[in-house]
């Protein structure tokens, strides 16, 4: 299957650490043309979980948690920092080399080893939609599946206009309502699966993280607000 791949770190990191990025669907945009998922029937219950889901993502401001990410090539872990609506930083532990900054429509990806620097539109990744000012389920989204067990929520979605940039499923604790982890999964079936550990959330986290700076040379690329 033919796939352009937008960074040549995925070659690299393949080889050498043996090991997926937690984004690493964000980085392979597939050719040819995928058909979306059919989307999920909503019935009363299923609309009124959905309506909790979107009003705690909406009020989500910021999230500072440690994660840990399975997937067929091992364990790696790192830490994220999400600040609503428009800034995201994901760092892996050493020796997994990786630095990813999002700040409004701009997705930087920083290989500390190789020192190269590459970016790439938010729009393009299976989440976009946790970066924008008003979360909305219903709009540039189609809802693939949901769960509702004893104690926690699944919600699987596609964005509308591209499902060949993957899905993601996000997994919530219920009662109180809290994101616990999320998978993402790419249209040939590879899955990755993120558990945030230790998570502090509405807490306040220095701008400075999020800026959009290339480490190499030194140079700030401002982000969309």
């Amino acid at each position: 299957m033919l796939a352009k791949i937008l960074f040549l770190y995925y070659f690299i990191s393949m080889r050498k650490y043996g090991t997926s990025l937690l984004f690493i669907c964000f980085l392979i945009i597939n050719i040819h043309t995928s058909k979306a998922e059919t989307k999920f029937t909503i019935d009363e219950a299923t609309r009124s979980d959905l309506n909790r889901i979107e009003t705690y993502l909406n009020k989500l401001t910021t999230l500072d948690s440690r994660f840990i990410q399975f997937s067929r090539e091992g364990v790696v872990e790192g830490r994220i920092l999400l600040s609503r609506p428009n800034a995201m930083r994901i760092e892996y532990d050493p020796p997994t080399p990786v630095l990813m900054v999002a700040k409004g429509s701009t997705l930087m990806y920083h290989d500390k080893d190789l020192l190269q620097t590459s970016y790439l539109p938010v729009s393009e990744t299976p989440i976009f939609f946790l970066l924008k000012e008003k979360i909305n389920l219903s709009q540039e989204i189609i809802i693939t599946n949901f769960e509702h067990g004893p104690a926690s929520m699944r919600i699987t979605l596609q964005k509308t206009a591209a499902p060949n940039i993957g899905s993601v499923t996000l997994t919530f604790e219920d009662e109180p309502l809290r994101l616990a982890k999320w998978q993402i999964r790419d249209i040939q079936g590879n899955k990755i699966d993120i558990a945030l550990q230790s998570s502090k959330f509405g807490i306040a986290i220095d701008k400075e993280l999020f800026s959009l700076i290339d480490p190499t040379p030194n140079i700030t690329i401002e982000g969309s607000d």
